[in-house]
Order: structure tokens, then sequence, then C-alpha cells
């Protein structure tokens, strides 16, 4: 489904609700857009279940939080930040989720005091240059070894899934970072696939298929398990109370975004891309179910849990060992590959 609204349109509505709630707040420096919208053309038009991420910047703060709501039929995820983090041109360039969005040149939303866009100045002439690249690089790089270290010390199959999950974002993230390409979450799969150039990296890719256990998986399994995954986020929804991992995806607004942003990625040919993020929001759902629902339907969602499991064959305390041992492989040769590719960019 697509709205009739532009890019240009869907920013202009989440600069008047970034307006409306935050704007007269005397702790208000500025807001920015953070997801896909940053490096999309302005008169693209904007599909309606894609949401809308956005960074509000708080002098008042110390650590970030989550303003997630439905708005005048987009879908907003607004990151609440503290202005700490934007305290230099340097510490953002050297910053791999902010750095390609202040080299944007739509960006910035709102900007009272003018600090974004001195910031932004600076970002956009030396953005591509080598040293920023390479701390970008070694930032992801350092992050997926903090999520290695979280599979290798996982107790139980929830803990190990989510690690796996992290670590192959921040896999996919340290190569499409030396790529100069703007990170994303839900199709980072399939972004990966479509900038990847060389021999190596294509096996680095198919490597990462076979760590989520995606590597052989058929069309009609995966949109079974869609089916399925949907209908345990539905049921989820009505019994959430207790804190789960990444729960605050948990809401109505965020349904869309699951189906039609997985429908959207079948329709690229991008099952086996898909898998990643249909198999977090089941483990998010089922995590929900498993802490707040009666055993007749814990019996039943976490069933589906545990098919999906099975056919990404991550199911014992083996699997996760071979798992481990891949993503020890896929460590070394990311940062192989990468410090090929920054070898290429000028100092």
């Amino acid at each position: 489904m697509t709205t009739e609204r532009t890019v240009a349109q869907v920013i202009n509505i989440a600069r008047q609700w970034i307006e409306d709630k935050y704007g007269d707040r005397q702790d208000f420096v500025g807001a920015h857009l953070v997801g896909s919208l940053h490096h999309m053309p302005l008169d693209a038009p904007f599909p309606a279940y894609r949401d809308v991420d956005l960074g509000i910047i708080l002098n008042s703060i110390t650590d970030q939080g989550i303003d997630d709501c439905n708005h005048d039929g987009l879908i907003i995820e607004a990151i609440v930040v503290p202005v700490q983090r934007y305290e230099s041109a340097e510490r953002l360039l050297a910053d791999a989720s902010n750095a390609s969005i202040f080299a944007a040149d739509h960006s910035i939303l709102l900007d009272p005091e003018g600090k974004l866009t001195k910031l932004a100045a600076i970002i956009k002439k030396e953005y591509p240059k080598k040293k920023w690249v390479t701390a970008r690089r070694d930032e992801m790089l350092a992050d997926a070894h903090k999520a290695f270290e979280a599979l290798r010390g996982a107790q139980d199959i929830t803990q190990a899934i989510f690690a796996v999950g992290e670590l192959n974002m921040n896999l996919i993230a340290t190569l499409t970072t030396v790529r100069l390409t703007p990170l994303t979450h839900r199709r980072n799969m399939l972004q990966l696939r479509n900038i990847i150039q060389t021999d190596q990296e294509k096996e680095i890719f198919e490597k990462l298929h076979h760590f989520l256990g995606s590597q052989n998986i058929i069309p009609v399994d995966v949109e079974n398990f869609l089916t399925k995954t949907t209908e345990a986020f539905d049921y989820a929804l009505t019994i959430h109370k207790s804190p789960v991992p990444y729960d605050h995806k948990l809401k109505s607004c965020i349904r869309p975004y699951l189906v039609e942003g997985t429908l959207e990625m079948f329709n690229e040919d991008g099952h086996r891309e898909s898998v990643f993020w249909i198999t977090l929001f089941m483990m998010i759902s089922c995590a929900a179910i498993k802490a707040d629902a009666p055993p007749e339907q814990q019996a039943k969602y976490l069933g589906y849990a545990h098919e999906l499991l099975q056919a990404i064959g991550l199911t014992s305390a083996e699997d996760i060992r071979e798992r481990t041992q891949l993503a020890h492989v896929l460590l070394a040769e990311m940062q192989d590959v990468t410090d090929q590719i920054i070898a290429t960019f000028p100092d």
C-alpha cells in the first residue's frame, strides 16, 4: 500500500508533529530524520507501512528514549536523545548511525539555534575521508564483537537468537558503512545484496545467510511464517504487560511495518532476506506471550516459534556452538574485506 504523499509531504507532517509536541519545551535543542527518509528523493512516494524515524534532541536527559505513535496515518518512531551526542562534528563523523544522516541534504527538521546546520556543513565535507570511514567501521565492528560475546554467553535459545540478530545486523552495518551507504534494519540483508561488489563480499553474504539459517529456506515457508508471526504479534498485543526485549515494537501502529514491510521484500525476491525481520517479530511476540499468556495459549504460539527455529536450525546448544564458530569466521572476514575497501579511500 502506498499513500499519495511524497517524501517531502511526510517530512513536513513530521516536522509539524515535532513542533507541536516538543517545540515549546525549554530543553528542546533540535530534530532530524533518522531512517530512510533522509536519503530518499523528496518527490518519491512514501509507503504508508514504513515508519518515520526521527531524532529529538533534548538537553535535559542523559539516556535515550523511544516515543512511538501513529500520527495522521504515519507510523512515527521518535528517538529522544541527549544533546551530548551532538557536541562536535568529529563525534558525529565517527558515528556510523548519524554520519550519513548529516551528510544528506534534507535531514535537519528543526534547528532553532543553528547548531545542527553548522555541524552538517562540516560533516558533508569530511564524510568520505578515510579517517572517518575507518572510525565508523571500527564502531560497527566493535558492536559486532559485543554481540559475539553475548552469543558465546547465551544461556538459552531466546538469548541466542537475539544475539544472532544483533550480530548479523552489526556485521552487515560494518560492510554497509564502508560502502558509504546509510544503515537500515528491516531491509539490511536486501540492501547488502544490492551493494556487494566482489566475489569475497558475495561469499560473506552467503555465510551471513548460513549464520541466520535462511540459506535454504523457500518462499512458501517464509510466507507461512509471516502469517504465523502476524498471528502471534496480534495476540501478544492483547496480553502484553511484562517488559521483554524490544517490546517498544509491540504496538498496533507497528503492524503494517511487519506485514506490508515484509511483503515489500517478498516483491523484490527477498524471501530469504526477510527472515531476519520475521524472526525478530516472532521472538518479541513470543517473549511477551511466554511472560503474560495462559499456558494453553503459550503452547500454541511458542509452537509457532519452535517451527521457525527448526527451519533456521537453531534449537539446541550444539546449534548455538556452530553459530558461534561461524560468527568467529565472519568477524575475521569482515575485518579483512573492509580493510581492503578502506585502503581505496583518499586521505
